[in-house]
């Protein structure tokens, strides 16, 4: 079934001044407390192990994150619509406006772009920080822990600045360059998407994970499952 069309109207201007307000605190407090939770790892005792081993976990959680985005991104895409209580004017009202005006991203700020994510993380950061973590004799999985549920926390809130990348005219440098070496989410990989009925490549971290997702077919075994179990069918929302 194929998504009903959207009026513009419907979507726009659904930004509140109140929405503004907790997405700018959201921005400050997640780079904060990120920097604060690095800085008390800096007190950790020397070991041989833990740098390969926070390689590792910053890498898993860059693969989770991205896998995160792609769900929700699906979510958001299939199910409900701008008038679902708590989701609609929050989550889902951003998908929408991009499928029916791709470049609305490109006029966001940082905080627009990035504040929904950034509150979001605040969650990874505080199971994280809740974590135990004995600075003098840290253990591998405490160690693991922490540096993926930071990498976690980060690369959702990267999620949204990596995705308005593949969309904006030109970037960066540094940041073109990322995107050649697959690094970040590339405007090739990401445009799969954006063609009707936006049924592909949902990831916009950095589409790492697409690629599995798409092998299995993820994503339509699970709308199946759901439309059997609720009997509601993707993709039949109105505005």
């Amino acid at each position: 079934m194929t998504t009903k069309p959207i009026p513009r109207e419907r979507i726009a201007g659904g930004y509140s001044r109140g929405q503004r307000l907790v997405e700018t605190a959201s921005v400050f407090a997640f780079f904060a407390v990120e920097c604060l939770m690095a800085w008390r790892l800096t007190g950790v005792a020397a070991a041989p192990w833990l740098l390969p081993v926070g390689l590792g976990a910053v890498v898993l959680s860059a693969l989770f994150a991205d896998l995160i985005s792609a769900t929700v991104h699906w979510g958001c895409d299939t199910w409900g619509s701008v008038d679902t209580p708590l989701l609609g004017r929050v989550f889902i009202r951003q998908f929408r406006e991009h499928h029916v005006d791709a470049d609305e991203i490109n006029r966001h700020d940082f905080v627009e772009t990035n504040g929904t994510n950034a509150g979001l993380a605040l969650l990874p950061l505080a199971v994280t920080y809740s974590l135990p973590l004995d600075l003098a004799h840290p253990t591998v999985l405490a160690w693991g822990l922490q540096l993926g549920g930071m990498g976690t926390a980060f690369f959702v809130t990267f999620t949204s600045q990596a995705h308005k990348w593949a969309h904006a005219p030109s970037v960066p440098p540094a940041v073109a360059l990322l995107q050649r070496v697959r690094l970040v989410l590339s405007r090739d990989h990401h445009s799969v998407h954006h063609v009707a009925p936006h049924l592909h490549n949902y990831a916009i971290t950095g589409g790492w994970i697409d690629h599995a997702l798409e092998r299995v077919d993820a994503f339509r075994r699970l709308e199946r499952l759901i439309t059997r179990v609720t009997g509601v069918e993707p993709r039949a929302h109105g505005p």
